[in-house]
């Protein structure tokens, strides 16, 4: 199921890093060294591509619910939530402002960027979790079980109740 999607500034910032910017650069190497036209046209050629490829890989963005687990994809990061039935584990999802101990604190390995925070966080509770934060969301879902903490973007209860019944 796609729950997630990035916004256009992602997609504006990421554009202006990797294809404008050294655009610019190349206009002006190129004014000062006409020899280097070609390397430079390539090198244009291999930014744009990798900005598609990126930008294509960064919108896959999806979260699947089974019985007894989720699985995340969020860019480059893959994750599972496994024994949602035991007793210990909680489902439950607060507004951004709640979340306290819970809030991400700094990238263990993920992606940093506004409005688009995935990957292996450590929490202000010093705990490992995944975290998938993409777009503005007010609600933000916390999994908790016995071997894993994962934070969701929106509310991924009500997504899960309206996926497994059409």
């Amino acid at each position: 199921m796609d729950l997630l999607g990035v916004g256009w500034q992602f997609y504006l910032l990421l554009f202006l890093l990797m294809v404008a910017l050294p655009s610019v650069l190349a206009i002006g190497l190129c004014r000062f060294k006409p020899k280097l036209l070609k390397p430079v046209l390539w090198s244009l050629l291999s930014l744009t591509s990798g900005f598609l490829w990126l930008s294509w890989a960064l919108s896959h963005n999806q979260v699947w619910v089974f019985e007894n687990r989720l699985e995340f994809k969020a860019g480059f990061y893959h994750a599972k939530v496994t024994g949602l039935t035991l007793p210990e584990s909680n489902i439950s999802v607060l507004e951004s402002s709640e979340l306290g101990l819970f809030t991400p604190d700094s990238v263990v390995n993920g992606i940093h960027l506004p409005g688009y925070k995935v990957g292996w966080y450590l929490l202000q509770n010093q705990k490992l979790a995944f975290v998938m934060l993409i777009g503005d969301h007010q609600e933000i879902t916390l999994v908790r079980t016995p071997g894993m903490i994962a934070l969701i973007s929106g509310d991924l209860q009500r997504v899960a109740m309206i996926a497994s019944h059409p």
